[in-house]
């Protein structure tokens, strides 16, 4: 009997053809195509912008009347962010230039809530021209310039050349003492919050998970907590302590595989996380932040991660039941003190 004999290309072929849609799909013209891609990217960039506003405004009462908690990590705000259209990566240019209006020129992208900006009346859309009289040019040579003259007057009060709608105006803005670490908005859909030391970083999960303005200012509290107490440095030198073991062992022979180092840079995580909850609370009651719910953010959380209830000696956070029982306590101890007219300042050892 004949073998039947089909060339693979034929096979491939037939394999285009045999499970193909059968509906005529209405589609858009380029154009449309074009517009709505614009429409997509300038709403996403509007969605970012936002969000980052709101996290800075949620964070301005708690930075600004916390100073005496972070030490020397002390700077002064003016509580507004700039932006001009080269500081946007290539995609996004077209949709920031058309539909958001960017240009070349330093224009004013965020307010901060209450912060001496908004209180000096600077508003979004704002383009900078001057700053103490000194004309400030467009592109990044100007934005180097205007932020080289914001750091040099750092303190005092100066006097910035608007144009606003075609007209040309100046605004005094007296920047305030406020704790030194940024809040950043982490791109993450992961439902996590965390500190470097040097800022503050809320990721988009966190941010949706988050059912209030008074949940989010906790988690950020918590993260400044970290900062403030100087957890990050703490953690590095206990690293460091086990890499030294770890090189006095190999000296003897005993190769430990990083064993040391491993062990002493979870040394105190849990105290420290438990320490960042307690000093959190502080700072959100001196913020004059509603911090009576503030346990029940822990029960959530719970919920989403259930094998945090009961914890475990190994895990770098307390068990979130924990946590719960902690948080109403610090609560208790808190409006005791008010209610006494004692100093709103955590209990140290």
């Amino acid at each position: 009997m004949k073998e039947l004999s089909i060339s693979l290309p034929i096979i491939f072929l037939l394999a285009l053809n045999g499970c193909a849609p059968t509906s005529q799909i209405a589609t858009g013209s380029a154009s449309d195509l074009r517009n709505e891609q614009l429409e997509q990217v300038s709403t996403a960039l509007t969605l970012m912008r936002d969000r980052s506003e709101r996290l800075d405004s949620l964070y301005w009462p708690i930075r600004s009347l916390n100073t005496d908690l972070c030490a020397e990590d002390v700077t002064y705000i003016s509580g507004f962010g700039m932006n001009l259209l080269s500081a946007f990566p290539r995609q996004y240019k077209e949709a920031a230039n058309i539909k958001l209006g960017i240009t070349e020129n330093i224009s004013i992208y965020t307010i901060t809530r209450d912060s001496p900006a908004e209180k000096a009346g600077l508003q979004r859309g704002d383009v900078i021209t001057s700053f103490n009289g000194e004309a400030i040019g467009a592109g990044n040579r100007g934005a180097t310039k205007m932020n080289n003259l914001l750091k040099k007057n750092e303190e005092a009060t100066y006097k910035l050349g608007i144009r606003r709608d075609l007209t040309e105006t100046n605004i005094d803005i007296t920047p305030e003492a406020a704790c030194s670490f940024p809040v950043l908005l982490d791109p993450s859909d992961a439902i996590n919050a965390y500190a470097d030391g040097t800022n503050i970083y809320i990721t988009t999960g966190m941010y949706r998970f988050a059912q209030s303005d008074q949940e989010l200012q906790l988690v950020i509290a918590h993260e400044l907590a970290h900062n403030s107490e100087g957890h990050l440095d703490k953690k590095l030198g206990n690293t460091i302590l086990g890499a030294v073991l770890d090189v006095t062992a190999a000296a003897y022979g005993i190769n430990t595989q990083g064993a040391f180092s491993d062990a002493t840079s979870r040394m105190f995580s849990q105290e420290f996380e438990r320490e960042a909850d307690y000093v959190a609370m502080y700072m959100l009651s001196k913020a004059s932040v509603p911090t009576i719910e503030a346990a029940n953010f822990w029960r959530r959380m719970s919920a989403e991660y259930p094998g945090s209830i009961k914890g475990s000696f190994s895990a770098s956070h307390p068990a979130s039941a924990e946590r719960y029982l902690n948080i109403e306590a610090t609560d208790l101890e808190i409006r005791n003190k008010i209610n006494s007219g004692s100093a709103l300042m955590p209990e140290r050892k």
